[in-house]
């Protein structure tokens, strides 16, 4: 009899097993990159060039997948990002200060993390935090391709303003439809889509006085038919916000939300195999943010930007080469010339295996004489004593050579 409940209970313990499992993935991605200033604004002081060794968002990806019966599953993703050039400096511990709105990132928690339940009939529901809309475009860049390549900055940006934050948007529920005929879609709500608000255990707090309940909605359509691939993909986003002026020095954190601006983004993109190894991609973007401040509250600054993407394949070897460029800036509905700016990128890649790849990179930005665009996520330093803010008209480039080993 307790050989008999023995093996009952084995069994039961490897149907419990066998029903879950848990994956491990990700990717190491590192760059030797050369970051170059020309045509310096009157103001900068200091070099206008430096070599970096460059994390490229390398990670750790864990997954788990459960079986719940009728075509019901339980999902979930924590995604851990790390650097491979230096040490982390974050603390899951940071605290907001009358400068800074938010706490460092913690590695631990930055990456797209979520928990859900899927099912290929019905789709799947998600909760937690995911990079969306801003990584729309019609570039077909290679994987190994360096983020500072990246045309983001460029094409999802109101002035310097971004659109969804040009990360991941947190406290985000969202839904993706199953395909039907090559359409689908997916739609989401942010109960706080900036990360301006609050302490570092909480992303929210409408209760305060004087403070709004803020959000984001989401929305993305896409249609795949044979070499054609179509998306819409549009995001509003409005931070929790105190209706007061500046923070002054020891203000409550909350406080610190304030003057956040809503930001509305729109991009359509169209990408089409002309060939085996021909693609060509356009994309328009649609870019506005609006002033919550009591002065001028309400007016909008607006920009649009268009992209052009072409790529050419064969066998391991990529070549693909980006255009992007921004209009002239509207702000409360007047033209400002001379804002706008344009961005060209050429790159080659190289696939040594199924996992691992090489690609040379050369991205030039211009910025038209009132206009003060970067590169993307060319913080920290990378401006000398300006920090991460370029000055207006000049010219950014860099040449990058990377390395990526997806496992």
């Amino acid at each position: 009899m307790k050989k008999l409940l023995l093996t009952a209970a084995l069994g039961f313990a490897m149907t419990s097993v066998s029903a879950q499992s848990v994956t491990i993935s990700g990717w190491l991605h590192g760059s030797v990159d050369n970051f170059s200033i020309s045509n310096p604004g009157a103001a900068r002081t200091g070099n206008t060039s430096e070599r970096r060794i460059t994390d490229n968002g390398s990670r750790i990806i864990f997954r788990a997948q459960e079986n719940l019966g009728g075509g019901l599953q339980a999902i979930g993703q924590f995604d851990v990002r790390l650097a491979l050039d230096a040490a982390v400096r974050y603390a899951p511990n940071d605290l907001p200060t009358a400068t800074q709105s938010h706490p460092s990132s913690n590695p631990l928690t930055s990456g797209n993390n979520h928990i859900g339940l899927s099912s290929k009939s019905l789709g799947t529901v998600r909760l937690g935090r995911q990079d969306i809309h801003y990584v729309e475009n019609a570039s077909f860049n290679p994987a190994a391709t360096a983020v500072i390549v990246n045309s983001t900055n460029i094409l999802h940006s109101a002035g310097t303003t971004p659109i969804a934050n040009w990360s991941r948007t947190p406290n985000l529920i969202w839904y993706t439809s199953p395909s039907f005929a090559g359409l689908n879609a997916t739609v989401g709500y942010s109960t706080n889509p900036t990360r301006t608000s609050g302490g570092y255990m909480e992303q929210e707090n409408d209760m305060a006085s004087n403070q709004r309940s803020g959000y984001g909605t989401y929305l993305r359509l896409g249609y795949n038919f044979r070499s054609l691939n179509l998306v819409y993909s549009q995001f509003q986003s409005k931070s929790d916000w105190i209706n007061s002026g500046a923070a002054s020095a020891g203000a409550n954190v909350n406080s610190l939300a304030q003057n956040v601006s809503d930001r509305d983004g729109k991009i359509i993109t169209a990408k089409y195999a002309v060939t085996k190894n021909v693609s060509v991609g356009v994309a328009r973007a649609e870019n506005v943010a609006r002033v919550t401040a009591i002065t001028n509250k309400g007016q909008e600054t607006k920009q649009n930007a268009t992209q052009v993407g072409l790529a050419f394949n064969t066998g391991p070897h990529t070549l693909a080469f980006t255009h992007t460029r921004k209009d002239d800036l509207t702000v409360g509905g007047v033209k400002s010339v001379d804002t706008a700016a344009d961005q060209n990128s050429l790159v080659y890649g190289y696939t040594l295996s199924p996992r691992t790849s090489v690609a040379v990179g050369y991205v030039v930005l211009n910025n038209k004489a009132k206009a003060n665009n970067g590169l993307f996520l060319n913080s920290e330093a990378a401006m000398g004593s300006y920090g991460s803010t370029a000055l207006a008209g000049e010219k950014h480039s860099a040449l990058t050579l990377a390395l990526r080993h997806s496992f």
